[in-house]
């Protein structure tokens, strides 16, 4: 289907501020009405304003996840049951919705530290400095023959 300039920008807009609400491209694309995921790349990849557009909506996808990390933590409603028993109804820990809740905060921790790597993921360090010290040699015993010859053809 051929879009007019008006189309493509009221059409890429709109995807672009759905992204930023946390929808996956994949998911706005499948819609009525939107263009293929080839379209969408097409005018992404020739056009240089877009796609620093779909870079920043993608970017702020990433900060609202963020945040929806912390409104999942903090929101207790579901934590407690209510159950009936002999006695009387009684409160009763509600460890499927906290279990809940953490896959879901997992799950967002796990997305953001692929859509963002430098800033969400995991900070590896290596310190490789030494303060003159050397490590002592090892000395291995060998005492099987097999193990033997695998040094020796080393």
């Amino acid at each position: 289907m051929a879009y007019s300039k008006k189309e493509i920008e009221n059409i890429f807009n709109a995807i672009c501020d759905r992204i930023e609400q946390g929808e996956s491209l994949r998911s706005v694309l499948r819609d009525d009405n939107m263009p293929s995921s080839q379209t969408f790349y097409i005018w992404v990849d020739s056009d240089e304003l877009k796609s620093k557009q779909y870079a920043r909506a993608t970017e702020l996808r990433a900060e609202n996840i963020f945040d929806e990390i912390f409104d999942i933590a903090d929101d207790g409603r579901n934590d407690f049951t209510q159950k009936n028993t002999s006695d009387g109804v009684i409160e009763v820990f509600n460890s499927e919705h906290v279990q809940r809740s953490r896959l879901r905060i997992d799950t967002r921790k796990w997305a953001l530290s692929k859509m963002n790597p430098k800033k969400y993921g995991d900070k590896v360090g290596i310190d490789h400095t030494t303060k003159g010290e050397t490590m002592p040699p090892i000395h291995i015993n060998v005492t099987s023959e097999k193990a033997k010859k695998l040094i020796e053809d080393l």
